[in-house]
């Protein structure tokens, strides 16, 4: 399929309604649940195991209670596979941005570094967020970026096998299952594969490798996306690597994205995202499912709150209906639409409805999404 180029567009001189039929993405967080209770047993019983040659001489035992240092094993094998991911990135010329193990999120805030809670638990499973800092060699930037988790992951198997072999009692029986576990990690993240619509590192590196159409589109989309999870809103998306993503060949959905990320610049700059938002209705069709409900959110945004077309805009909202999109945006979505329709009331209970959550999984869309909702309020109580 083409595109055209985004600033050759005239606004769109009619209503653009979006498909029928748009089904629901699974929820992650069971699958993340299980892979760390599935650590933790694995673990167990390894030890249960591993520990039946040693038990003659040291008579070493092991119990339920052994479980939370195991799955506390598990999130340091995950943090020194992301740890490799961000060292990786700091050699190829990239600027870290976010790390998150478990419950632990490290980001940067301007020059500093900050530590707090990870309240996604979809994010759990641990990401690194690099940027890097020039298009030159993106593709070996991201090569090494993305090979330095495997490799962290195989040094960590190799340090556990040693602690197997050279240390004695319980020492050596933990130094197996982080062996074990890391190998495992290895194996997993190395092996080319693509379910779901989640890449392995093996299979991203394999992509870089042999030129695959729209390999280095995905880490340049990445790249700016992980920019606004690590904090970066909107208006401060790196505009050489948007224009850079442009320019590179890629399927639909890439493309879609990317025209998606230039309208929220547009937006939190104050400026019309009417031909970016053209571009994504004429080839909304190419999401896959999961991608498709948080962009028709925005488009129906767009209409409410740009062309202030509410009978278009309710039925993007309609379409915008399950997926993973943040309760914040949906009372953005509420909010504009009652402003759109003339309910003055039922805008503002959404608006500070939306004020009031919690920070959600993307810190940097939703300082966008709270300056909107700021300026509805704002406007509702004024006389």
């Amino acid at each position: 399929m083409t595109f055209t180029d985004p600033a050759t567009l005239a606004s769109p001189s009619e209503s653009m309604l979006p498909p029928p039929i748009l089904t629901r993405k699974r929820n992650a967080v069971p699958l993340i649940a299980a892979m760390l209770l599935v650590g933790g047993l694995s673990g167990y019983f390894g030890m249960q195991v591993g520990a039946r040659p040693y038990r003659n001489i040291t008579n070493i035992s092991v119990h339920w209670t052994d479980m939370p240092l195991l799955m506390g094993l598990m999130l340091l094998v995950i943090l020194v596979h992301e740890l490799g991911h961000v060292a990786g990135g700091l050699a190829g010329g990239m600027r870290f941005l976010m790390l998150t193990v478990g419950p632990f999120r490290v980001h940067r805030s301007g020059d500093t570094m900050r530590v707090s809670f990870n309240n996604s638990i979809n994010l759990w499973g641990g990401v690194a967020v690099m940027l890097p800092l020039a298009t030159d060699r993106i593709r070996r930037r991201f090569a090494l970026m993305i090979g330095g988790g495997p490799l962290a992951s195989l040094l960590l198997a190799g340090l556990g096998a040693a602690l197997f072999a050279l240390s004695t009692g319980r020492l050596s029986l933990l130094g197996m299952v982080l062996g074990i576990a890391s190998a495992g990690i290895f194996i997993v993240t190395i092996i080319p594969l693509t379910a779901g619509g989640f890449t392995s590192d093996g299979g991203q590196l394999l992509a870089l490798r042999r030129s695959v159409p729209g390999a280095e589109l995905r880490m340049v989309i990445s790249a700016v996306a992980g920019a606004s999870l690590g904090g970066t809103r909107p208006r401060d998306y790196d505009a050489g690597l948007i224009q850079h993503a442009f320019e590179l060949d890629g399927p639909a959905p890439m493309r879609l994205i990317t025209s998606m990320l230039a309208a929220l610049r547009q937006i939190d700059r104050d400026e019309d995202p009417s031909a970016h938002f053209q571009q994504i209705m004429q080839h909304f069709g190419e999401l896959p499912t999961g991608q498709r409900e948080g962009v028709a959110l925005w488009i129906a945004w767009y209409h409410a709150a740009v062309r202030k077309d509410h009978a278009t805009a309710t039925a993007w909202a309609e379409a915008s209906r399950g997926g993973l999109v943040e309760p914040i945006q949906r009372d953005l979505l509420e909010a504009t639409l009652a402003v759109a329709a003339g309910d003055r009331a039922a805008a503002a209970s959404a608006a500070v409805r939306g004020a009031s959550r919690t920070p959600g999984i993307d810190p940097g869309g939703e300082q966008l999404v709270r300056m909107l909702l700021d300026r509805i309020r704002t406007g509702m109580s004024a006389v």
